[in-house]
């Protein structure tokens, strides 16, 4: 008697636990199960794309090769790699992931309880869709590799599109989907890594803050007790911290620091 149950973790990733058979998952029933979740939800039909089917290959040939299950393989290759690789050219993409299922229906029916598997078979934005299929052995068990692609073909004057992936694990369905460019992608990331370091200038800003008023606390306390020479000094002093401090504020407000 099969065993199956769907546990939904934290990063939107689910675990398929189950007796696993010789794989009978068909390309064609996961593209028209797709295709008729869509037309409940009143979305657009899914185009079958051969590219797309060719770019789904090569990515799930490529885990079986070399025995992973994931988004990012173990050497850095990103799921757009397999897009650029079969030259599907895309304003947005998406990739949803599985393996040890046995049954096309069952596994249509695993992404659409998942939100985040959900929101790419239902995305409005795709047009057309690609199945690939690798079947071998994982972890010791034998099992069907498969990857179901998204995508927007993109006119020849715009820009592709791909974003930052999700972890997984063992007996897994996982999604992945976004609108952002890969060079947007890059902005993003640099933003935020200089956001982090935001803390250095305030810090160094603080500090002038400080010298500045305690150089005003020595000039005042100069002039009361008639160091004309000492006042002149702070005086400069409090000229050059100022300056110092508003050139730091600037450059902070111009993203250079």
């Amino acid at each position: 008697m099969a065993l199956a149950v769907l546990i939904a973790g934290s990063t939107g990733v689910l675990s398929h636990f189950k007796d696993v058979t010789p794989a009978a998952v068909v390309a064609s029933t996961v593209v028209e199960n797709t295709n008729v979740a869509r037309t409940q939800a009143q979305r657009m039909l899914l185009t079958r794309s051969a590219v797309l089917d060719r770019a789904a290959t090569l990515k799930a040939n490529d885990m079986l090769k070399n025995q992973y299950f994931a988004h990012r393989s173990p050497s850095g290759v990103t799921p757009w790699y397999w897009f650029d690789k079969a030259q599907y050219k895309y304003l947005r993409a998406g990739e949803n992931l599985a393996v040890h299922f046995d049954d096309s229906a069952e596994l249509v029916d695993a992404w659409l309880h998942s939100p985040s598997h959900r929101a790419n078979i239902m995305n409005g934005a795709y047009t057309e869709i690609g199945i690939g299929m690798a079947k071998g052995t994982f972890e010791g068990v034998p099992t069907t590799f498969v990857v179901q692609l998204f995508g927007t073909p993109r006119p020849a004057t715009k820009q592709g599109a791909a974003v930052g992936l999700l972890d997984t694990n063992e007996f897994r369905v996982v999604s992945e989907s976004s609108d952002v460019a890969p060079h947007e992608l890059a902005t993003i990331e640099r933003t935020t890594i200089t956001t982090q370091h935001t803390f250095v200038p305030i810090a160094i800003i603080v500090f002038l803050i400080g010298a500045l008023f305690l150089a005003i606390h020595i000039c005042l306390r100069c002039l009361a007790r008639s160091c004309t020479h000492i006042s002149f000094i702070m005086l400069g002093a409090i000229l050059v911290l100022s300056l110092i401090i508003t050139y730091t504020v600037r450059m902070m407000l111009m993203g250079v620091i």
